[in-house]
């Protein structure tokens, strides 16, 4: 059997959060999806975990955008 895949979705509008989990919960492959309200939300769940295997990420957000998340996860 296929190892089914965890999801990082993040997001700062909680209503796409909602809608993309529901979305990719309708999909057998997909184990989990965890919400991050913003960057450094979801850099904090990237660190507790090692079982992410995919990051939905939006670009434009407050506290930490997505393109300054990814330049600290590219730095560690």
């Amino acid at each position: 059997m296929d190892k089914k895949i965890v999801v990082l979705a993040v997001d700062d509008d909680m209503i796409n959060l909602k809608l993309l989990k529901s979305m990719l919960m309708k999909n057998d492959r997909i184990a989990e999806v965890i919400e991050a309200r913003n960057g450094a939300d979801a850099i904090g769940h990237i660190k507790a975990r090692s079982d992410i295997d995919l990051i939905l990420l939006d670009i434009i957000m407050p506290i930490m955008n997505g393109i300054e998340m990814l330049r600290v996860v590219r730095s560690d």
